[in-house]
């Protein structure tokens, strides 16, 4: 069975192409013939080059393309959680002039950063979505959005503990003053090495990897339904009825 990304993934695709035809019939008409003629989409976008698609189809690309990059940013967020995981060769890290703790680190921080543009992205594409093609039809696009965007707005500020300290200051230089080791440093005239003070990441691995494994699930698992609530939310036949 389709997941709510996937259908509403179909929908999308099927009235964009249909508004595309109707306000670009050229376009299509000229890019059909030369994919028939050539079997080679690099000249069948060449042939159709000159053919511009902005009027009535502008805002079908905006949607396209937060959708598309929804689904790689949660490409994104599967990688790094996959590598914060992953145990590396100790040649190949010294390679690299790096340490475990400093792999773990990096790869947390690429989790993180990664499920915040997620996050964002997909309010974007919630919002989006309810403004082109759920507000021309209800009177309730408001609160339809509104309930799409809730969870997401709780779980950005939630995940916002995580990603201060990375974007702006703390972590394990935040350690250093909580612990008071700052001023052990003055004491001794000694500068501890970064790559020192990463050495520890390393035996937080397991405990994070669990932590970001459930999070990105409950994430994934908040997109489909999401885009399962959209994809009833929005009258896909009144859309076709406007722009198709």
């Amino acid at each position: 069975m389709p997941s709510g990304l996937q259908r509403f993934q179909v929908a999308l695709l099927d009235v964009a192409r249909r508004a595309l035809e109707k306000a670009h019939p050229e376009y299509v008409a000229t890019f059909v013939q030369a994919i028939e003629d050539t079997q080679d989409p690099a000249r069948a976008l060449a042939a159709v080059a000159s053919i511009p698609t902005d009027t009535g189809f502008r805002g079908w690309r905006r949607l396209l393309e937060s959708l598309y990059d929804v689904e790689l940013q949660m490409v994104r967020v599967r990688s790094a959680l996959k590598l914060h995981g992953t145990l590396v060769d100790t040649d190949v890290l010294r390679t690299w002039s790096m340490n475990e703790g400093s792999w773990v680190d990096y790869q947390h921080a690429a989790w993180t950063l990664f499920m915040d543009g997620l996050l964002e992205r997909l309010n974007k594409l919630l919002k989006q979505a309810c403004r082109e093609l759920v507000k021309p039809f209800r009177s309730d696009w408001q609160g339809v959005e509104n309930g799409l965007c809730s969870s997401v707005t709780g779980a950005l500020s939630h995940l916002g503990k995580m990603r201060d300290p990375i974007a702006h200051g703390g972590g394990p230089i935040g350690a250093l003053a909580e612990e008071r080791l700052l001023e052990m440093t003055v004491v001794l005239g000694v500068w501890y090495d970064p790559l020192y003070l990463l050495e520890k990441q390393r035996d937080s691995q397991a405990k994070w990897q669990g932590r970001m494994h459930e999070a990105t699930l409950l994430v994934f698992a908040q997109i489909e339904r999401s885009l399962e609530e959209l994809n009833q939310a929005v009258p896909w036949e009144d859309v076709q009825r406007k722009w198709c």
